[in-house]
């Protein structure tokens, strides 16, 4: 019996959905739909419907095409083979919590296990209370360093920086073949050295295929166009002239609040527990109160487990959870901004966007931190600037996503020298053949079509 692998989706561009298959076991891993700014189905203005979303989401290709993960009930006239009927030994492995990676694993039937990093699972939970997350099943925890078997497929999840608490990467060993999936990575976060440890251990292994998050290769502006462009593809844990860190980011927010007078204001993602951290300390080094909307206050106070400042948006909006926020926390008025704004680093999410109309008037500096909407693609992204932009604020950005988000090109190469795969392949870019494989052989892949893995190399087919 071969190992086989199916890049469901995902080797060009994000909404990664890789599975593998042994004899009758199969493991999946990621599960989310793809992440496509300028046609993205549901943008906040579409209502998701309950009794059909699982039908709805394959046929918007939302969720996957897999035989076998759906209920019978769910898939309606849907032309998959349901879950009732599934002969393999089925569990599905979420890197993180970010959309991309998770976001149609409401659908599948519960008698397949879904599993998440205990953190990333305490996330859901939190995001299901505020409703950001759907709530239809549960969920199954995984540690680090600790295997799970499914059938006569072994995973061995490791750590992985990435900017959602929570994230790893995963060994894979079936009797002919070891594979490695990195998850969303990168090595110039403020757990670099624990990505590197997670590496060396992973390195042990003589490893067949390494599957690659590469999203580094997707963008001309992941580095600064006075970066020596011969070094980028060379193997280094190095920080190159222009790259940007996670630490240079909140280094700059912090000086750049420093002395300042007037309001500052920020936009987050408000999964990465991290970021949390570092504001509230930014604003605290500066003497300002970090303050925050409703829904984020209650994400810190499950997962920090410590209390803040929150003020209510004026709309009509009430969720269960405010009651919660309202006992756990201070309450800041608009007033009290308006009268101190010296005072205090203020959450403003677009959705709420309206809000900032009454500082007008007030010196202000607005933080987008990566927050929605994400890109500058986003016709939402250029109405968030206007809106700075007519109350005369400075709007402080810090190049793209991937700088922030991914490894690398440098990274990769390196942590690719390190692991020695015998076969490659990148996933979640647009520019897969960018990426340098160093000494391992480099597969450019479709999409959705089954691969055997045989000494260390990719094919269609075999003879029997």
């Amino acid at each position: 019996m071969k190992t086989k692998i199916n890049f469901v989706r995902g080797l060009y561009g994000s909404g990664v959905v890789i599975m593998i298959t042994y004899n009758k076991s199969r493991v999946i891993f990621d599960f989310g739909a793809p992440f496509e700014p300028l046609n993205q189905i549901y943008d906040g203005t579409i209502l998701r419907r309950n009794k059909q979303r699982v039908k709805d989401a394959l046929l918007l290709n939302q969720a996957p095409l897999i035989d076998f993960l759906y209920s019978k009930k769910s898939l309606d006239d849907i032309n998959l083979k349901p879950a009732e009927d599934n002969p393999y030994q089925t569990a599905i492995f979420i890197s993180h919590c970010h959309k991309d990676h998770m976001s149609e694993i409401d659908k599948v039937a519960t008698s397949i296990p879904v599993y998440l990093h205990t953190s990333a699972l305490k996330l859901k939970q939190t995001l299901e209370a505020i409703q950001e997350e759907p709530y239809f099943r549960k969920y199954s925890n995984f540690e680090y360093n600790k295997k799970i078997t499914v059938g006569e497929i072994e995973v061995t999840p490791y750590f992985a920086d990435h900017t959602c608490i929570g994230s790893a990467g995963f060994l894979i060993q079936t009797e002919d073949n070891t594979i490695v999936y990195s998850g969303d990575i990168r090595f110039h976060g403020l757990e670099a050295e624990k990505a590197w440890q997670a590496v060396q251990q992973i390195s042990e292994y003589d490893i067949d295929l390494l599957i690659v998050d590469s999203a580094a290769t997707s963008s001309s502006e992941f580095i600064y166009s006075n970066n020596e462009i011969e070094k980028l593809n060379l193997p280094s844990r190095e920080i190159l002239k222009g790259m940007i860190t996670e630490q240079m980011i909140y280094d700059d927010v912090k000086e750049k609040l420093h002395n300042y007078q007037g309001l500052a204001v920020f936009n987050l993602y408000h999964r990465d527990i991290r970021m949390l951290e570092k504001i509230i300390t930014i604003a605290q080094e500066n003497n300002r109160k970090a303050l925050f909307e409703p829904h984020t206050a209650f994400i810190i106070n499950k997962m920090l487990n410590i209390s803040t400042n929150v003020m209510f948006p004026d709309n009509n909006l009430k969720f269960d959870f405010y009651d919660d926020v309202k006992r756990s926390n201070t309450i800041i008025s608009k007033q009290d901004v308006l009268e101190n704004p010296n005072r205090y680093f203020i959450q403003n999410t677009y959705g709420n966007i309206l809000e900032l109309t009454d500082y007008d008037g007030i010196n202000g500096i607005y933080f987008h931190l990566f927050g929605k909407p994400l890109t500058e693609e986003q016709k939402h992204y250029q109405i968030m600037k206007n809106v700075v932009d007519k109350l005369n604020w400075n709007f402080i950005y810090y190049t793209n996503l991937y700088s922030f988000s991914h490894a690398y090109l440098n990274h990769l190469t390196y942590y690719i020298q390190q692991l020695k795969p015998k076969a490659v392949v990148a996933v979640h870019s647009k520019s897969p053949e960018a990426l340098n494989p160093v000494n391992a052989k480099h597969y450019l892949l479709k999409e959705n079509v089954e691969y055997y893995l045989i000494n260390g190399q990719l094919t269609e087919k075999i003879e029997e």
